[in-house]
C-alpha cells in the first residue's frame, strides 16, 4: 500500500512523486498506477553491481555500474487489456493477435521492440505526462539482482515477472538527477 504524504512532507523516508493527481512516498516495493489502464508499477532500490563478463567478449570487460536512485519498473507484463487501451484510444495501431488463447490480463503476445517503442510508451508517455521506456541493460540486471537477493520471496514473484526484456520502466521526474 502506498503512504500519502504532501509534497515536502517531512514524514517521507521514501522519494515523492506524483502518481496521478496525488504525491506519494515511494518506497521500495510499493506498487502504483499512473492510470487506470497503466501497468501497474513497482519501486525497486537503486544499487550497485558488477556487470559484464570476461569469458564472453561481448560482455568485456567486467565494470562496476551505480544506479544511484531508486526506479519503478511494470510489476507484470504489458496485458492484452492494457495494449488494447492504447489501440481503442488511437494510439496503437498494432492490434496483435492471441492465437485463440483470450485477452483480458493475459501477457500480450506477438509484440516487437518496434510496436513498444513506437506506439505502446510514446501513448503511455503522453497519456501520463510521465516517461515510459523499456529497461537499458544495467537495469534489468540490478532488477534481476534485487530479485534474486531478495528474502521477501512474495516480492520476488512480484518482480520476477517484470524482469524480462519486454518490461517497461517508468521514472518519475523526482526519481531522475
Amino acid at each position: 500500500m502506498l503512504a500519502a504524504a504532501p509534497f515536502g512532507h517531512a514524514e517521507c523516508d521514501g522519494v515523492e512523486a506524483q502518481v496521478g493527481t496525488d504525491t506519494r512516498c515511494l518506497r521500495p516495493k510499493d506498487t502504483f498506477k499512473d492510470c487506470p489502464e497503466c501497468p501497474e508499477m513497482v519501486v525497486l532500490p537503486g544499487g550497485e553491481f558488477m556487470m559484464g563478463a570476461n569469458e564472453n567478449f561481448d560482455e568485456k570487460p567486467v565494470h562496476r555500474v551505480e544506479i544511484s536512485r531508486p526506479f519503478a519498473v511494470a510489476k507484470f507484463e504489458v496485458t492484452f487489456a492494457e495494449w488494447d487501451a492504447c489501440v481503442a484510444a488511437g494510439g496503437c495501431k498494432y492490434e496483435p493477435a492471441d492465437r485463440g488463447w483470450g485477452r483480458g490480463r493475459r501477457p500480450a503476445t506477438n509484440v516487437s521492440w518496434d510496436d513498444a517503442t513506437n506506439e505502446y510508451l510514446p501513448w503511455l508517455s503522453r497519456k501520463t505526462g510521465k516517461t515510459y521506456r523499456l529497461l537499458t541493460e544495467a537495469e534489468q540486471n540490478l532488477a534481476n539482482d534485487v530479485v534474486l537477493n531478495s528474502v521477501n520471496m512474495a516480492f520476488h514473484r512480484q518482480i520476477a515477472i517484470a524482469s524480462g526484456n519486454s518490461v517497461l520502466v517508468q521514472i518519475p521526474d523526482v526519481l531522475r538527477e
